[in-house]
């Protein structure tokens, strides 16, 4: 169905394959005979993001058979090419079945020199590295979803049964496992495929000269209970069942998209499983997966917060330390007044707790050094009443020689892993100075342990540091890896700890200044980044860490500003990192969005560094977001410019890596509570910069609300001369749903 017609495409060996179009009443034809294109047959369709998207085969009376055909239906008899022929490949002649998982389409290929298999994201088609699975005597690969995992089934249709067809499921590590090999001992099932799961067994049939068979596995792991069934990101699920097993590299829990592994589970038991939400779970079924088989799904729906917790701040103003100015904004996205208890965790180990009214569809702004006075390091909790979206923004003059700010959306949860896969302790004439923290916040009632391991240019450091209760604590970098080093980071604590890491700097000795950014509680293979430019008086880098036990085959996508794209590949050794000169890809002169898939769970982190306009000098850092959201909020925001606050500069910058447009509404929530809209299209395959400064105008706080009709990435960056003393920028991607 698109567009409120059933769509019914008939394959035919004669004139071209043909596609009518049926509204209750009338067929009509919806394409030319073949689709002008040779096409003979058509794969199975999916809906894909509003859209219908088939494989056409383009089987010739003589000679060879021409490349497959990927293709989207626009409405009328208008289907457009999403890939070139073949994807690339004059062998790739024939494509089956496409499967999608909401957020992907994936499909198999016939190819007499091997088999393969293809993703499709929206924005462009990406091979999927299939390993050993990608032999020459596998001349056909089909695609399934099961429960949330992809299945790929190698088919042998080269040379008879002296190899029979084979199925395998991917690993959220990497790879994939064995579901059979060698057409389950007979030579002669030579195609595989993965039927309905009935009874929590998986079915699969074969394609046999001698006969039709049916296989099915022995009873997997099965869910009789999910508490709770709603909530925001890092929130503790409760899941409990039957046949879980132990923890192993072939278990793992899926949220519709974010899975989590067993070894990052919080407990995991043959009964029960206690995980946290992963920031790339999206509304839908969440299962279990073992080597038995996957269970079935129950479902889970992710939510704006009523907690956030933020490990650093401070509020120092002194000759050795420098100034440090820090910010609350807390934004109420309801109609109602929403009631927030602060508590203000000192490294002291004082804490004190202070309510706030803020106001329905309002902004509110706390001054934290008006609550505990100067001279403070300070982490926060905050309890509402009511789901909140909160930053905290930071403006400094570090040790009274880097000057700048930095801007970060609380942890809705803490959380027992942090990752971080950006930092250097870099200190020499050629690449300037980097002065990198560690800032670790502990919101429980009793002291936590947290080891620390840093993978310090290749050398892991392993640290354990103990962390009052109610409390926070600060580490030197530095000083526990030495001077000189490219850092990543793992935090793991007994409980659940906030982990965040700050870093000032004089990058090359020209631009000063200093910015931290959240962790990421769980690997993924995706992230996307809204923002990125590639000008001059710029550079942009996108660090990737690996902390899994095998190789990242890694595809990056870039999107420019005006709808020019391009692709390039990394491999990131196990245990390791790699850090990507943007501009080096791409060119100089680019305002770029990034997007990076994995075939092995990563952490993505984009540096930025500048001198912007005016010569406000500076740099940001941010994780990547591991999934595009329909709507995205951001506390914080301003276009102050006068006298006595300075001036800023803020913008949206937007990544579309859909084949449609996307049409976006942006609600400007004021401290006021009268809000101002502006509605927008960003073209497909496209980045777009939205100035607020022009919306809104001179000398206005708001918050914002970003509501698109299709999955987008959305960040904010904001340039500023604050208040005469610190210079600079920072950037966040706020809270997506």
């Amino acid at each position: 169905m698109q567009g409120g017609k059933l769509i019914v495409a008939m394959d035919n060996y004669n004139v071209g394959c043909q596609v009518w179009s049926y509204d209750g009443t009338t067929f009509t034809r919806a394409n030319t005979n073949g689709f002008g294109l040779s096409g003979t047959s058509a794969s199975n369709a999916v809906v894909f993001q509003g859209r219908i998207h088939v494989v056409i085969t383009r089987r010739q009376q003589s000679g060879p058979d021409l490349p497959l055909m990927p293709l989207v239906y626009n409405g009328g008899g208008n289907w457009a090419p999403t890939a070139a022929a073949g994807f690339g490949d004059a062998n790739n002649t024939a494509s089956h079945i496409l499967v999608t998982d909401g957020r992907q389409i994936y499909t198999g290929t016939d190819n007499a020199n091997g088999g393969q298999a293809w993703r499709y994201d929206g924005a462009s088609w990406k091979k999927i590295n299939i390993g050993a699975i990608e032999t020459p005597t596998n001349s056909l690969v089909l695609t399934f979803l099961f429960k949330g995992s992809l299945c790929i089934s190698a088919a042998n249709l080269n040379n008879g049964p002296t190899v029979s067809a084979r199925m395998y499921i991917q690993k959220p590590g990497g790879g994939f496992g064995t579901l059979s090999l060698d057409g389950f001992g007979d030579a002669y099932n030579i195609i595989l495929a993965l039927g309905p799961p009935i009874n929590g067994k998986v079915l699969i049939g074969s394609a046999n000269p001698n006969g039709f068979q049916v296989f099915q596995t022995i009873v997997g792991p099965n869910i009789t209970g999910l508490d709770p069934g709603s909530g925001p990101y890092g929130t503790p699920v409760t899941i409990t069942g039957t046949d879980f097993g132990a923890p192993s590299p072939t278990s793992w829990v899926s949220f519709a998209g974010g899975v989590v592994s067993s070894a990052n589970a919080d407990s995991w038991s043959d009964t029960r499983i206690v995980v946290r939400v992963p920031e790339g779970a999206n509304a839908g079924p969440v299962t279990v997966t073992t080597a038995a088989g996957t269970s079935s799904g129950v479902d889970f729906t992710p939510t704006l917060s009523k907690t956030f917790y933020f490990a650093e701040g401070t509020t120092r103003n002194d000759p050795t330390d420098g100034r440090f100015d820090e910010y609350l904004c807390i934004m109420n996205p309801n109609k109602g007044d929403a009631k927030v208890s602060v508590t203000f965790m000192t490294a002291s180990g004082e804490q004190k707790a202070v309510d706030y009214a803020v106001g329905g569809s309002t902004r509110k702004t706390i001054n934290v050094a008006d609550a505990i006075g100067t001279g403070q390091d300070v982490a926060l909790k905050l309890v509402s009443d009511l789901p909140i979206v909160a930053e905290r923004a930071m403006h400094f003059d570090y040790h009274s020689k880097w000057n700048g700010g930095h801007a970060v959306v609380g942890a809705p949860n803490p959380s027992e892993s942090w990752y971080f896969a950006e930092g250097t302790t870099r200190d020499n004439p050629r690449d300037g100075s980097f002065d990198e923290w560690l800032c670790i916040a502990n919101p429980n009632d009793k002291a936590a342990t947290a080891t620390i391991t840093y993978n310090a240019s290749g050398t892991p450091v392993v640290v354990k540091a103990s962390v009052p209760a109610m409390g926070r604590i600060t580490r030197d970098v530095a000083a526990d890896v030495g001077r000189d080093k490219d850092v990543s980071i793992v935090v793991r604590g007994d409980l659940p700890l906030v982990a965040e890491r700050p870093e000032y700097f004089d990058y090359h000795g020209v631009w000063p200044g200093g910015d931290t950014t959240l962790g990421a509680t769980n690997p993924a293979r995706d992230f996307y980044f809204a923002e990125g430019f590639t000008y001059g008086w710029a550079r942009e880098w996108v660090c990737v860490a690996n902390p899994g036990p095998v190789d990242a085959h890694v595809v990056m996508s870039y999107q420019m500003a005006g709808g020019t794209t391009s692709t390039s590949n990394i491999t990131v050794g196990a245990n390791a990192r790699y850090t990507l000169d943007v501009a080096s890809v791409v060119g100089l002169n680019k305002d770029v969005s990034v997007a990076l898939h994995s075939d092995a769970p990563v952490v993505a982190e984009r540096s930025e560094y500048f001198s912007y306009g005016p010569g406000w000098e500076g740099g940001t850092f941010g994780s990547g977001a591991p999934a595009p959201r329909k709507t995205f909020y951001f506390a914080e925001g301003t276009t102050r410019s006068n006298t006595t606050d300075g001036s800023f500069d803020e913008w949206l910058t937007i990544e579309n890596a859909n084949s449609q447009p996307a049409a976006i509404q942006l609600t400007f929530v004021k401290p006021d509570g009268i809000s101002i809209l502006q509605s927008i299209t960003v073209a497909p395959q496209t980045r777009a910069t939205v100035s607020v400064d022009a919306v809104l105008g001179p000398d206005m706080d708001s918050s914002l609300i970003l509501q698109s009709s299709i999955p987008v990435v959305a960040e904010r960056p904001m340039y500023f001369n604050y208040k005469g003393f610190a210079q600079g920028g920072s950037d966040t991607r706020g809270y997506g749903l």
